[in-house]
């Protein structure tokens, strides 16, 4: 019985993952309860879509509202002094900001699982009753779609398996096996990973359809502001520093982003403030204690920007600029931005935040953190160290000159 096999050339993919690499494979303790997971877990599969609205179908369709307890919801009185509920279908920012948009091209042999030939190879060969194209669509028959996914493993050479996504027929689907473990599949090529973009069109189309709305960012009081403390009232404060986004903080302005780092570093929210920042897992544990250290240091926030000095920006990034903090007042600072916090002392060591803008994507992220020097432009992608007091360049030419040592040593 022959099975529905093709031959896919230059094939566009996406995948939404957790950050690092989305063309990685995950981890192995993440597997096993997808839907055509290896039941003997024996390899792994990267789950994609032919389109970025495919993707974000099936990875946002469990934050739907369910009508039947929306409606219920709506007729609950809620207590002023309880804790008040969270609205049906609310999703907050750090879920996107937790999140990378992988985009890949495919050529490889695929497998196309509902089509009519496939099915009947597999009713002939798996003697499971009832199989059709509905039950391999059900998120429910996780045993049925597992044991197809072993089977066309073992008895077919194909690099994927194509499948239609329950949410709609015209969104289609692949599930790219793991043929040679802990290598990158072979059937990719320009793998690229990006920011999560909540303002994306297909994030709003996507929202839109299932109902779904962004949680909004809460403004805290004075006495919850981090480190510097604003002098004038939280509403005069967030109107003067962040215009552009009428008073709210967020990633898409590189002061809102640097903000928003700077309290998460100030409330000890680990997760927060690495997913504002660009290539986190690049931090050792001493920058984040050297970061939330100078965090600590600082005496004002003037709301204003500084270019980097010099040109050699990476290909990869459109924009960067530099944060000061608590530094002798700047030139270019606007007209009014030091009586928000108050007097900046003279002679007080300034704290740079590189904060940078990938191309791409409208949202900012941090790249590193210096106390009296700026990070060098050079060194926004890279290793370690992402926080140091003083010139950078010194210390890493410093560390290289350690290393190469070293390596004469032996």
């Amino acid at each position: 019985m022959k099975l529905s096999r093709c031959k896919r050339k230059n094939i566009k993919l996406f995948r939404i993952s957790h950050p690092g690499d989305a063309w990685d494979w995950v981890d192995w303790q993440w597997t096993g309860a997808e839907r055509f997971d290896d039941p003997k877990a024996e390899y792994r599969v990267l789950y994609t879509g032919k389109t970025l609205r495919a993707c974000l179908l099936e990875v946002l369709a469990h934050f739907r509202p369910d009508p039947a307890l929306v409606a219920d919801m709506e007729d609950i009185v809620e207590d002023d002094e309880a804790i008040p509920t969270a609205p049906a279908g609310e999703i907050g920012y750090e879920w996107a900001a937790d999140r990378r948009i992988g985009t890949a091209h495919a050529t490889a042999h695929t497998c196309v699982v509902t089509e009519a030939e496939t099915i009947a190879w597999l009713r002939a060969t798996l003697k499971i009753p009832g199989l059709d194209a509905a039950m391999l669509k059900d998120a429910r028959e996780r045993k049925v779609t597992q044991a197809v996914s072993r089977a066309l493993f073992e008895e077919t050479a194909c690099d994927a398996l194509e499948y239609r996504s329950r949410h709609g027929d015209s969104e289609q689907l692949w599930a790219i096996y793991e043929r040679e473990p802990n290598a990158r599949a072979a059937c990719l090529s320009r793998c690229e990973t990006l920011p999560f973009e909540p303002a994306h069109p297909d994030v709003v189309n996507v929202f839109k359809l299932f109902g779904l709305t962004w949680k909004a960012v809460t403004v805290p009081a004075v006495e919850d502001l981090p480190i510097p403390v604003a002098t004038t009232s939280v509403e005069e404060f967030y109107a003067k520093a962040f215009p552009e986004t009428n008073g709210v903080p967020t990633p898409m302005t590189a002061l809102g982003c640097a903000w928003l780092w700077l309290d998460a570093l100030d409330q000890g929210d680990e997760t927060a403030a690495k997913a504002l920042t660009h290539q986190p897992e690049e931090w050792l544990d001493k920058d984040w204690h050297d970061a939330h250290s100078m965090q600590a240091e600082a005496t004002a926030f003037p709301a204003a920007t500084v270019s980097p000095v010099e040109d050699a920006i990476p290909p990869n990034i459109a924009q960067a600029v530099h944060v000061p903090l608590g530094g002798s007042p700047l030139p270019d600072a606007p007209s009014g931005a030091y009586e928000i916090f108050g007097n900046v002392p003279n002679g007080t060591p300034p704290v740079y935040i590189a904060v940078i803008n990938l191309k791409g994507t409208s949202e900012w992220r941090v790249a590193g953190v210096g106390i009296e020097a700026p990070m060098p432009s050079f060194w926004f992608n890279g290793p370690s160290p992402r926080a140091a007091r003083g010139d950078l360049t010194k210390y890493h030419l410093a560390a290289l000159m350690r290393r190469l040592e070293k390596i004469d040593g032996e």
